[in-house]
Parts: structure tokens; sequence; C-alpha cells
């Protein structure tokens, strides 16, 4: 079980409700062991187990919620 943490920008929230619906999206996909928005920077971090989920469906379930979201390059771990 591999477990790794993706950075992406997100744009288009506007208030703390935004958050809260991106935060409680994501952190239902199986797999999904963490997941922090920051409002104010338009971005976040998930942690999630790879064998699970996977980029593709996080960025999916974010833009599902209304918002744009891209993965940040050059920052993986």
């Amino acid at each position: 079980m591999k477990r790794e943490i993706v950075y992406f920008d997100v744009k288009g929230m506007h208030c703390p409700d935004c958050k809260t619906k991106i935060e409680k999206a994501v952190s239902a996909i199986p797999g999904v062991k963490e997941v922090s928005v920051n409002l104010t920077a338009e971005n976040g971090q998930v942690a999630y187990e790879s064998h699970l989920t996977g980029v593709p469906e996080i960025i999916r379930v974010i833009q599902g919620t209304g918002f744009d979201a891209a993965e940040q390059s050059g920052k993986s771990v």
C-alpha cells in the first residue's frame, strides 16, 4: 500500500463553503486518507493510497463540484 500526496491548484472558490464542499467530495473517494484545501491560496493537497485511486480521479471529483483543478507540476512526494 503506497501512500502518495498530490498538490493541486483550484480556482473558483469564493467562500469557506466552497472549501468544505471540495474537502467533503474528495474525502469520499475510496483510498483518500487526508485532504486539505486552502481557500486564500487557491490550492490544496490530498494524501491517498495509489492502489485505490489516483490524480485523475481526484481532479475529476474536484471539477465535478464545480471548480477548476489542476495538479501542480513539480510538487510530488
